[in-house]
């Protein structure tokens, strides 16, 4: 796996993503059950492989959430924006299947696995190490509390849903920001408009990348606190998460 990120150039790992998501709608529209392998290289945590089983029979997508790598300064809550591409990636290939989008639900790989000796289910691996044009920004308040992660992976999958332009991307950038405040020093014109107004919300937006990598406007948020997951059983009982459309992308409540 490890070899394929790295050897692949990158139009070979884009026709990769392409690929999976073409053959994960295949296997949607023929009811049969898969696994997608995700995986990518990044510098919140190193090597990050999210494992995403769906049942179109049953409309059941469980996605596996892996315990953080071990890494001499990793990144607590680093896995978190590939376990977001994970969620944004099933609910694409349920578009492009043209079917009902399925239920959601997470389990903690360390407590259970799938079954690996099961070859008579399809796997396909996804490469997300590439470089698309556009980005999901997912802006948080500067003074925001510490973030559920449960509930963000569950808003997420609202918001894909909603999401009229996924099918034209098929794949972006995930990042997690905070916005960057005015001073005299410098003058951030987005700052009202990127700002969520309560510290209980988060402001999703997709913009090209080079905006996105504007760092006169946002700051990289620091990802520890979105570390824990530890309520899966109470989050797979949860409501369906309120999310509020807006001009120019979507509100999300982090409690």
């Amino acid at each position: 796996m490890l070899n394929l990120l790295t050897t692949l150039n990158h139009e070979e790992r884009f026709d990769r993503v392409k690929q999976g998501i073409k053959e994960a709608s295949e296997l949607i529209r023929a009811e049969r059950a898969f696994v997608i392998n995700i995986a990518d290289i990044t510098k919140a945590g190193g090597l990050h492989n999210i494992r995403l089983l769906a049942k179109p029979m049953k409309r059941e997508v469980c996605v596996e959430i892996p315990e953080e790598p071990i890494m001499t300064e990793g990144i607590k809550g680093g896995r978190t924006p590939t376990i977001l591409h994970a969620i944004e990636l099933i609910v694409l290939s349920y578009k492009l299947a043209q079917k009902k989008f399925p239920t959601l639900s997470f389990k903690l790989y360390k407590t259970d696995p799938y079954d690996e000796k099961d070859t008579l289910i399809p796997r396909i691996f996804i490469p997300l190490t590439i470089d698309p044009p556009k980005t999901n920004i997912i802006i948080f308040h500067t003074q925001v509390p510490h973030i559920n992660p449960e509930l963000l992976a569950q808003s997420w999958f609202e918001i894909m849903k909603q999401d009229e332009s996924l099918e034209n991307d098929f794949i972006r950038h995930t990042i997690l920001v905070m916005p960057v405040s005015s001073t005299d020093q410098h003058q951030n014109n987005y700052f009202q408009i990127d700002q969520p107004k309560l510290k209980t919300q988060a402001h999703i937006i997709v913009l090209p990348k080079e905006i996105a990598q504007d760092r006169s406007r946002f700051r990289v948020m620091h990802l520890n606190r979105i570390s824990r997951w530890t309520k899966i059983h109470e989050l797979n009982l949860q409501d369906t998460p309120v999310i509020e459309k807006i001009t120019n992308g979507y509100l999300m409540n982090l409690l």
